[in-house]
């Protein structure tokens, strides 16, 4: 039945115009603002500014490369890369961002997520650090390998004892 006509039914039959509930407010989550302005990074080619990005939430997808359609997969630290068609060129690719951005003996421990810049797939990677800044960056996917496009740090401030 109509709003319009219930408010009018009730105020003929003399009892109080029921009122809608308040429209529901929506909090981002707290992921979705870590990731939302992540600052930018250092490469080769300059600064990237990686609020460019669009992040998918997909921890893996299907795509076209030079060498044929591809499926990459995101496995905690590892990125997994497979060649969707019997193609034995291409046998798989895996690595481990986690040991590819460690210092010294450590590997880093990251989360990775996938997205789109400037129309070309990139893997983000961000160090799980807490309290203080963290670092960060970007693989670009060419076909069966990565390539590292930048790296940088986090806007914040790091207090030592």
């Amino acid at each position: 039945m109509d709003v319009t006509l219930l408010a009018m039914a009730a105020i003929l039959a003399g009892t109080p115009v029921p009122t809608p509930p308040p429209p529901a407010h929506v909090r981002p989550s707290t992921e979705t603002a870590e990731i939302a302005d992540p600052g930018s990074c250092r490469g080769s080619g300059g600064p990237v500014d990686l609020r460019r990005i669009l992040f998918f939430e997909n921890r893996a997808l299907e795509f076209d490369s030079p060498e044929g359609p591809m499926r990459i997969s995101l496995l905690g630290p590892h990125v997994d890369i497979d060649a969707l068609n019997p193609n034995p060129r291409f046998t798989g690719f895996r690595q481990n961002i986690g040991n590819a951005v460690g210092r010294g003996e450590n590997d880093a421990d990251v989360v990775l997520k996938l997205g789109l810049l400037d129309d070309r797939l990139v893997v983000y990677w961000r160090e799980t650090v807490q309290n203080r800044p963290y670092r960060q960056g970007l693989f670009s996917v060419l076909g069966m390998r990565l390539e590292a496009v930048c790296e940088g740090r986090a806007a914040g401030v790091e207090i030592s004892d």
